[in-house]
């Protein structure tokens, strides 16, 4: 008998859970109210349908890295890198002027900020749209320095200087402006969701925090593989995430861990 499946996001791990063990799904207001117990990744209680409900961060309680604490980390990143590159601006001044070695990386993928640009890759088609920007003004803003530690060299410094200023208007200004517009779109693409899951389609027994919401879909029992007929089931029953598993759907392109989040409560 074929039943329907609600999938949803953790980092680049999807997840499963059935339709009929989920009362709904809203935005996560963060009202929930400290207990004074503690449990992994439990966040603390609301009142649900006149029902003292535990919400739990589904990241934390399964420990897995939470995508809300590694988007922060991106956005701290990313303050780092465009200080990287006012003080790389600063330095190349430094050196046009005083005539100090200028020993900043010249090549743009070789920067702290390249080497990672380089090999970043999202789902988030939008985030990666506002990325292409930063391609032609970093790029640019690397081979400043030949160019104009050259003109030093043959005593044009001040045309060296008026082209660097000119290019810390533009060419930096952008630099800054995309940078900022991506720490932008990282954080306003933050919009948790808390699923409440029941166990007999009435009463809510907890709520789970997630960040990014897939697609419902219909199985067959067949798609389900029992955990123990695959290579990954003695690593996930040692694990913490092993008695939530249900077992591994494998359909066309569908591939992830069915959970029964009831279970939570029994390892929190």
């Amino acid at each position: 008998m074929s039943e329907e499946i609600f999938t949803f996001w953790n980092g680049d791990s999807m997840f499963a859970v059935e339709v009929s063990s989920i009362l709904s799904t809203q935005q996560y207001m963060q009202d929930e109210r400290p207990l004074p117990v503690s449990g992994k990744g439990l966040k603390g209680a609301v009142m649900y349908r006149n029902e003292p409900t535990p919400i739990f961060d589904f990241a934390k309680s399964m420990g897995l890295a939470s995508p809300f604490d590694e988007n922060h980390k991106l956005i701290e990143m990313l303050v780092e890198r465009e200080k990287d590159h006012i003080g790389w601006i600063n330095s190349l001044e430094d050196s046009i002027v005083n005539g100090v070695p200028f020993e900043k990386a010249t090549d743009p993928h070789k920067c702290a900020f390249g080497k990672w640009y380089d090999k970043f890759q999202s789902r988030d088609e939008e985030l990666m749209r506002v990325m292409k920007k930063f391609d032609a003004p970093h790029k640019h803003i690397h081979s400043l320095a030949q160019n104009l530690l050259g003109l030093r060299d043959t005593g044009e410094t001040k045309k060296a200087l008026s082209i660097l200023s000119e290019e810390r208007l533009i060419t930096l200004a952008h630099l800054v402006r995309t940078f900022e517009e991506t720490r932008k779109h990282i954080a306003e693409s933050e919009r948790p969701v808390v699923m409440f899951v029941t166990k007999d389609g009435i009463k809510p027994l907890l709520g789970l925090v997630i960040n990014e919401i897939s697609d419902v879909h219909v199985i067959e029992p067949e798609d389900i593989m029992p955990m123990q007929e695959t290579s990954i089931g003695a690593v996930i029953s040692s694990d913490r995430v092993g008695p939530m598993v249900k077992g591994f759907i494998k359909k066309d392109d569908l591939e992830c861990l069915l959970l029964e989040p009831v279970r939570l409560l029994e390892v929190a």
